[in-house]
This record gives C-alpha cells, sequence and structure tokens, in this order.
C-alpha cells in the first residue's frame, strides 16, 4: 500500500491525496528525529523562489517542508522514495518569511552515505546551524525540468551549534 504519514497506512483503502505542499504558504511540518517522509513532486508547482546554495533554480514539481530550529546542526537527507530510473533531486533551506526567503543552504549531487539507492539516483543531503525557535523551509525538487518522482526526506538532529544563518526581522523586515 502507499504511506502518507504516521497512522496513514493505505492497505485497505484509498488514501486521499496529500495536501499540495507545494509552496512555502503551504509547507507541511517534519519532524525532527522523527519519522522519514515519503513524498513525490510528481503534478507539483514549480517553486517561485531560485534556487539556493549549490542546488539550481527549481524548474520541476517541488515539495515544501519545514522544521523548526532547536539549536543544533540540523541535516535533512533525501533517499531513495521507490523511484526504478534515475531522478536527480535538488535540496533547498530557506528561512525567514514566506514573502522574504532568506537563503541558507542548498545541496544537488552529494550523496547521502547512509541511504541505500540503485546507481545513479541522486540523494543529496544538507547540514545547517538551526537557530532555536527559528521556522526553515525545505524545498525538495527535480535538478532540470520534468523531473519528477517519489524520494524520502527526514531531518537529524546533530550536535549543539551558535553559528546560524540570521534569519530574525532585522535582517529581512
Amino acid at each position: 500500500g502507499t504511506f502518507y504519514g504516521t497512522f496513514n497506512s493505505c492497505d485497505d483503502f484509498l488514501c486521499p491525496p496529500p495536501p499540495n505542499n507545494d509552496t512555502c504558504d503551504n509547507a507541511r511540518p517534519i519532524e525532527i528525529d522523527g519519522p522519514s517522509v515519503i513524498d513525490t513532486t510528481e503534478g507539483m508547482a514549480v517553486l517561485a523562489e531560485p534556487g539556493c546554495g549549490q542546488a539550481a533554480d527549481p524548474v520541476a514539481g517541488t515539495r515544501v517542508y519545514y522544521v523548526i530550529g532547536n539549536g543544533t546542526e540540523l541535516t535533512a537527507s533525501l533517499c531513495y522514495g521507490g523511484n526504478t530510473e534515475a531522478i536527480d533531486f535538488d535540496i533547498s533551506v530557506y528561512c525567514s518569511y514566506c514573502s522574504a526567503l532568506l537563503c541558507v543552504g542548498g545541496n544537488d549531487g552529494s550523496n547521502n552515505p547512509d541511504c541505500f539507492a540503485p546507481p545513479d539516483i541522486v540523494h543529496p543531503e544538507l547540514t545547517w546551524c538551526a537557530e532555536e525557535g527559528v521556522i526553515y523551509f525545505i524545498a525538495v525538487y527535480g535538478h532540470a525540468a520534468g523531473i519528477e518522482g517519489m524520494f524520502e526526506l527526514s531531518v537529524t538532529s546533530g550536535d549543539p551549534c551558535d553559528d546560524a544563518v540570521p534569519c530574525g526581522c532585522e535582517i529581512s523586515c
């Protein structure tokens, strides 16, 4: 069956479609150190923000999630989500307000060493210092036009840190 989050296994019935979390305004939460989310970029809108860090500008369907910083290094990791062909995903992380997002970082190709996947499927990860209480938006999208498919996203917490990208009103308001 298909899985759409905790307590939403669809083995015995048709699952309702997940919400279209394809913009910052309708981002879905993802739990730090919680279960990973399996999702797809198929049929989603293209994010209107530029790519961040090493990630390309979004030109394919996008999914957007958010986490609330906890004062540690957070790592957002993409992994094989059931695709049978090679898919090159990018990941970008932003902070601040949806109307004025600030780039925290992005990645388009270094492989997550903890992910087992078929050859040629790129599964990037990104680590950043997450300030306590700040909302971070994580965008997942194909590296080029028409690249869409399944992915698995997880966010894990690491060592405490104090060198976060400034995301408060003193920068963006």
